[in-house]
Order: structure tokens, then sequence, then C-alpha cells
């Protein structure tokens, strides 16, 4: 079967962990991809057992679990991670407890992700730090993001290094329960670059497609670079060194969770200013998801705050026709377009492979 590990995956952890058999895929996709990863959601939502999922049983190389990440730590651990190849987990990035860790941390992981290599020669540090290479995986909470995309150099320098996906309950309420998911080892290809795309691949119009996500995501520049990786990454996660039609097919499941950081992001104050990630807009919609439909009432009941502050975050979801209200009725859903592009697709593909038996 061209893509029987992915399978395999995505039913061990449903049958336990419904709604994050895709996260999981995703940031194993990401580490195998040697790149860097935010996942994005309330307190409880499953981000960290996403996170323990890929370092416990999806693990291919050399891990370092980090709780902050400073000048000062990297020197301690320069010889011991020196001409390794590491994937790097953060299970909460909100450890990185004030705004100048924050920066000097993604600016840290930026660079070892991009030119892999750091280096400081001071009066205080000296070190030098060449990888082979390094993935990055963090859960954030969406506060958090939006406290990011604040810093000065995020847009300028970090905001294309960094994959940000916002999960999402496509298959309604989860099934949670508190140990991870048991998942099979796999043996995986270490290295993708082996892999190869085929001409039928790269001028397929749904390639096109997934480039113009993730360039909402990254840059013009790197967008080609990052859906080739996510591609590679997933056809060696099924043993092959060649890019199959099912490869692509699977990588647009993610489409929905990778466009909505751009359509729940403005730009503050001006043209020139950087792209702000609505959190609060983010939890509603995430909360309509879930539940398929609800009303103001309910909102503001769940989370204690008055009916004009559920009404300012509602409304850039419904100028970017993410949500519907009833007429004459306190009753939000989801827009149905928007359900049958991003959402349909993937309970589709779930449903004819019986996923969720």
């Amino acid at each position: 079967m061209s893509m029987e590990n992915t399978l395999r995956v995505l039913r061990q952890v449903e049958k336990t962990h419904k709604n994050l058999g895709l996260p999981t895929m995703f940031a194993k996709l990401i580490d195998m991809s040697n790149l860097g990863l935010f996942l994005v959601a309330e307190r409880g939502k499953g981000k960290t057992t996403v996170l323990d999922t890929v370092r416990d049983c999806l693990r291919h190389r050399d891990l370092m679990q980090v709780s902050i990440i400073s000048y000062a730590g990297i020197a301690k651990m320069a010889d011991e991670i020196d001409g390794k190849s590491i994937t790097m987990i953060n299970r909460d990035f909100s450890s990185f407890y004030t705004d100048y860790l924050k920066d000097v941390a993604v600016n840290l992981i930026a660079s070892l992700i991009t030119d892999k290599v750091v280096k400081a020669d001071t009066g205080k540090y000296h070190f030098h730090i060449d990888l082979e290479a390094l993935s990055f995986l963090s859960a954030t909470q969406p506060q958090m993001l939006e406290k990011l995309n604040h810093l000065p150099t995020w847009e300028s320098m970090y905001r294309d290094r960094f994959i940000r996906y916002p999960i999402l309950y496509w298959f309604g309420e989860p099934i949670y329960r508190k140990d991870p998911p048991r998942v099979s080892a796999i043996t995986l290809i270490p290295d993708i670059d082996t892999v190869s795309i085929p001409k039928n691949i790269t001028e397929d119009r749904a390639y096109e497609r997934m480039m113009a996500i993730i360039e909402r995501q990254t840059s013009e520049g790197r967008c080609q670079q990052y859906t080739d990786r996510l591609l590679k990454a997933h056809a060696a996660f099924n043993e092959r060194d060649i890019v199959l039609p099912a490869d692509l097919e699977f990588i647009q499941l993610f489409a929905g969770n990778l466009l909505l950081d751009y359509l729940l992001s403005d730009r503050v104050e001006g043209v020139s200013r950087p792209l702000i990630f609505n959190s609060n807009s983010y939890i509603l919609f995430f909360y309509l998801l879930e539940r398929g439909e609800a009303s103001k009432v309910q909102m503001r009941q769940e989370y204690n705050v008055s009916n004009v502050t559920i009404t300012k975050n509602l409304n850039p979801l419904m100028a970017r026709n993410l949500i519907k209200g009833t007429y004459g009725k306190d009753k939000y859903v989801i827009n149905k377009e928007w359900i049958d592009r991003y959402a349909g697709p993937v309970r589709s593909w779930f449903r004819e492979r019986r996923i969720h038996e």
C-alpha cells in the first residue's frame, strides 16, 4: 500500500484521541522536513499529547526536549549537539516567560533551522555549533502566538521560518484519554533528500494550490521549498523514494489549518505593520466547529464575557465569511462554503479509508 504507515498512525491515534491524528502526522512531517512548528490551541486540546506521541513513538533521531533556550543554555550543550541531527521539542512556549527570552529563543532556533549554525565569541560565551539538521516542534496557546506576532523581529526575520498549525476538531467533540495514544514504532528514512518528485506532481493544480496556501504562512521564496519537503517527508514516512499523487492528496488535508492563521490575522495600524493573529476569533471559530452551532448567549456564558466582546470577536469571522448567522435568530454556524472546501475533504478522506471504525 502506498501509505500504510500513515493509515496505521491515524487509526491508532484516532481510536483513543479523536481529532488528533492529523496534527500528529503534520508534526511528524515537519520534524522530518527539518522545519519549525507551532501547534496552536487552547489548554487541554491535545497539543502536548501530539508532541509526546512524536517524541515517544515516532522518533527517528536524537531528541532534545527543552523548556527554555538561551545563549547560556546553548553554550552548555554545544559539545553534546555539535554535528548531530536533532529533533528539538518544547512542550509549552509559554515557558519563555519574557519578551526578551522569546526573541532570543526564536532567533537561535531560526538560525539553527535555516543555517544549521550558531556561534558566539564574546567575553562570556565562546562556542560554535554546526548541526547536520534540526527541527523544532512547540506547543503554544493562541494568546501566546498573538504575543509572538508583536515582537519587532517576527515579521522581518522569523515569520517564514515557523509553520503555525491551529488545531481544529474536524470530527466534533473529542474522545479523550489521559494516556498518550499507543502508536507502533515505524522505521523511517532519515534523509528526505533521497526522495524525488515527478513532473506529474509539480504540474498538478493541487500542487500550485498548496504552494499558494503555504505562501500565506511563509513567503513566495520559501513556499515551494516547504511544499516539496512536506511531500517528500510523507513519501519517506511510507518508506518510498518517490512522491505519488496520494502524497499530494494527503497534504491537502492540512489546507484549512494552514490557511486559518492568515485568515485570522490583521495588519494593525498600517500596511507596514506585522500580521497579528486574532486569538479570540480563533477560539470562537474552534468552539463553533467543535459544536456545530452556538448562540451568543452560549458563548457569553462559556467564556464569561460581555455581549460586546463576543460580537467584536465574531465580526472578523463574519467579515471573512468563515461563519454565518441566522436571520432573526441567535445562532451561528461555520460557513457551508468553508466546510465544503476544507472540512468536507478531510471527513470524506477519513470515511473512505474507514479510519473511525
